[in-house]
């Protein structure tokens, strides 16, 4: 599969931001993303 590069936005997560739908078909990132990454963004990248 091909990435079209330009189609790729960064973003910083937010409390507000829904991550919900997504899936990667990794089971631990995705456990990361949707459990613990806004906890880690609140404690270590501020």
């Amino acid at each position: 599969m091909d990435i079209q590069l330009d189609c790729i936005q960064l973003v910083r997560l937010s409390e507000t931001h829904d991550i919900k739908p997504f899936d990667c078909e990794d089971t631990d990132l995705n456990e990361f993303l949707l459990v613990d990454a806004k906890f880690y963004q609140s404690q270590l990248l501020m």
